[in-house]
């Protein structure tokens, strides 16, 4: 019995200090209260020793877009895509389509942070450059912070294994393994976090947009066109007839009218008669 309560003050003290260290290194810059005692500071100076060289390496994340004008869309693209290739990036996505009759071009690459603006350069070659937003994102503070508390997960992940070890009940067991389970999880997800910041970090994506604007030399070439005789025949025909339809269309519904409003017309007749027929009758008896 003593020794299943001293296992379980153990995890109790053991959780109390992993909430704690996993709290402490939201401030990496090495800066402590006043009120804080001399232990408090040495163990974060320990903790924190490995990470004072590593903060000095700055986590940007750079990102572009840029929108530039050309006269052939085919051949820049090729040329683009050559260099791209050439400077170690990849052509990640490509959408083309047609607006009022030019064709525009949609494609994203992903190439090195040092490269961007030697991209940009390049693209000042290719055409007209309508737009050009370079975006710098630091997190440096987040990246590191959050790496420090990945090492405190996984030492506590590792601290919670031996004391599964010492486990002598399944009730033990059972909560010691759920404390794992949870260490784990939030462990994979900041690690997850973590590789996708690697990422970002280590490639800059490039949204470019190339539209082709219509040669004007080319479109103000014309040329002669003659309309033939036959042609000519086959206008002359289509009008006759035309104007012929026309006519039988008129004609059909002037007919389909009147026969609807026959009995309209025969009841107004009737009416008339009669008024003309009375009126008539006063007239000879004056």
């Amino acid at each position: 019995m003593k020794k299943r309560i001293a296992l379980w003050l153990f995890v109790v003290i053991f959780a109390i200090g992993m909430l704690a260290g996993c709290s402490a290194p939201q401030s990496t810059n090495g800066k402590t209260s006043k009120g804080s005692s001399n232990e408090a500071v040495n163990k974060e100076d320990n903790t924190g020793a490995s990470n004072k060289t590593a903060t000095d390496i700055k986590m940007i994340i750079k990102n572009a877009k840029a929108s530039i004008i050309v006269t052939n869309s085919e051949k820049t693209i090729t040329s683009i895509s050559n260099w791209v290739a050439s400077n170690g990036g990849v052509e990640f996505s490509r959408n083309t389509q047609m607006v009022q009759k030019n064709s525009r071009i949609n494609v994203v690459y992903k190439i090195k942070p040092d490269r961007l603006q030697a991209f940009i350069d390049m693209l000042k070659e290719q055409g007209e450059i309508t737009l050009c937003d370079v975006k710098s994102d630091d997190i440096t503070e987040q990246y590191y912070d959050a790496s420090t508390r990945l090492e405190n997960l996984k030492k506590g992940r590792e601290q919670f294994l031996e004391i599964l070890k010492r486990a002598n009940t399944i009730d033990e067991i059972l909560k010691v393994q759920d404390q794992i389970n949870k260490i784990s999880g939030d462990l994979e997800a900041l690690q997850g976090k973590i590789n996708m910041w690697n990422k970002m970090v280590a490639e800059s994506t490039v949204e470019l947009t190339i539209t082709e604007l219509s040669d004007p030399i080319k479109n103000t070439h014309m040329d002669w066109q003659f309309t033939s005789f036959g042609d000519v025949l086959k206008i002359m025909r289509n009008g006759f007839i035309l104007t012929c339809n026309l006519l039988v269309n008129f004609v059909s519904w002037a007919f389909i009218i009147v026969i609807s409003l026959l009995p309209l017309i025969i009841f107004a007749a009737l009416v008339l008669w009669i008024y003309l027929y009375i009126r008539k009758f006063k007239n000879r008896k004056k």
